[in-house]
């Protein structure tokens, strides 16, 4: 019951469900739980908690975390990246599994409220690599030729801060080849390639 133990418990948490330590993901829900009884806006363990609920599949509890943290916090970068990459990921499951005009705006409704999320994610953390990289990723897939040019920009930033990002590598170079410009394409898809 010490709230200086709820960041030793977080961090616990975080390292019992990623892949440095054996995993144990039913332990790290529990330190996620008891750090919340402690602190119930901890941004930090409701974000560990959301990923760890993504993972197994409890995408409507991790959307909740994530509501919450955003609550405590309405800059907390790591809750706007992941409530806009939980975001599109409903959104093409909807794609997937419906084809109704209804269902198209419901989509665009997701898709539009996590490129806001990006857009205010960055606003608050402008070099923050794993922002970018899933709003190049919506802007690509979703908003046409302008999209593609502002996403070829935002991975080309990506690059600049982080030479060896694999994924903005080989997603700038998917746009280059897309664009016909194949010398180029093919550098990146190397260097993608090396890292």
């Amino acid at each position: 019951e010490n709230p200086s133990h709820v960041p030793m418990l977080c961090n616990l948490g975080l390292l019992l469900y990623s892949r440095k330590v054996p995993r144990d993901p039913e332990r790290a829900k529990g330190l996620y739980e008891e750090a919340l009884r402690v602190n119930p806006g901890h941004t930090d363990t409701l974000c560990n908690f959301a990923a760890l609920q993504m993972e197994q599949g409890e995408p409507g509890a991790a959307h909740e975390m994530l509501e919450r943290a955003l609550r405590v916090d309405p800059n907390k970068v790591q809750a706007l990246c992941s409530l806009g990459v939980l975001l599109e990921t409903k959104a093409q499951l909807l794609e997937r599994d419906y084809d109704t005009e209804s269902t198209q705006l419901e989509k665009d409704a997701l898709i539009n409220r996590a490129d806001g999320l990006y857009s205010r994610a960055l606003a608050a953390a402008p070099g923050h690599t794993e922002t970018m990289c899933n709003r190049a990723a919506l802007l690509h897939c979703h908003r046409g030729e302008e999209g593609a040019r502002q996403a070829a920009e935002l991975y080309r930033k990506v690059i600049e801060a982080r030479p060896t990002h694999q994924g903005a590598l080989y997603n700038l170079g998917f746009l280059e080849q897309q664009s016909g410009r194949m010398t180029e394409a093919m550098e990146l898809y190397e260097r993608a390639y090396e890292v």
